[in-house]
């Protein structure tokens, strides 16, 4: 018989316990941004794509084939192959 009371209690308890959940979620803020008209605020750290910045003296990338990107790549996807060539060191493989 305590058992069958316990069980009604506990099952009472998960019922309230999820409607407060709802419930809270249901009173915070809206956090829908309307893209096109708004944008949201990078992060000085945010790293998004690589892209080869382009010298505008030579028209051609600065890339020196010092493999940081590639050290720095959380996934690893990033090979860098390079040439000494005289003083400098050229990329051959992106």
């Amino acid at each position: 018989m305590i058992g069958y009371f316990k069980n009604i209690w506990v099952g009472f308890y998960s019922l309230l316990a999820g409607m407060a959940v709802t419930i809270r979620h249901f009173v915070k803020p809206i956090v829908t941004v309307q893209y096109p008209r708004e944008k949201l605020a990078m992060s000085p750290s945010y790293r998004g794509h690589i892209e080869l910045i382009i010298d505008p003296e030579t028209k051609t990338h600065r890339c020196i084939a010092c493999e940081m990107c590639a050290r720095i790549c959380p996934s690893q996807l990033i090979s860098v192959e390079g040439v000494k060539v005289g003083k400098k060191k050229l990329p051959t493989k992106h």
